[in-house]
């Protein structure tokens, strides 16, 4: 139970959802304007599914999805490519869960070897040198941060 004492002012509450209102605005701002440069693209020996933005040789980030699959996160990655970093995004499920139910996703996570997302992260990071990245970073949402 939370003490009064602990609660927030009225004041502060208002400007903490100012702050969030904001920063969600900043997001679907720079998903508007990286929106047309979200590039399907297939990397890696067994040539997975992926998408990619920003600039090529730029710093780079491995976007990894939530547990539903990787269809939400564009807004996230086009935040981090106003930033000038090259953002690609893996579709760890190889596309089997994109447009499915949400219990489907779980289905697909549930019954794939964490293995095979962990050489697919590799393969990505390794895709993005082999482009001209000077440094690759990942950032995982949810399912991803498990990883």
């Amino acid at each position: 139970m939370v003490r009064a004492s602990q609660r927030p002012s009225p004041r502060a509450a208002s400007l903490r959802r100012a702050r969030v209102a904001a920063a969600r605005l900043r997001c679907e701002q720079a998903y508007s304007q990286h929106e047309q440069h979200l590039l399907p693209i297939t990397y890696g020996p067994k040539r997975l599914p992926a998408r990619m933005l920003g600039p090529v040789g730029a710093p780079a980030v491995i976007l990894v999805q939530e547990w539903w699959g990787a269809a939400d996160i564009d807004a996230h990655a086009a935040r981090l490519a106003s930033h000038g970093y090259r953002v690609l995004v893996p579709d760890l499920y190889g596309g089997k869960a994109e447009g499915r139910s949400v219990l489907w996703a779980k289905l697909v996570m549930l019954f794939m070897p964490t293995s095979g997302s962990i050489r697919a992260i590799a393969d990505a990071a390794a895709h993005l040198k082999a482009e001209g990245a000077p440094k690759v970073g990942i950032v995982g949402m949810c399912y991803g941060a498990v990883l």
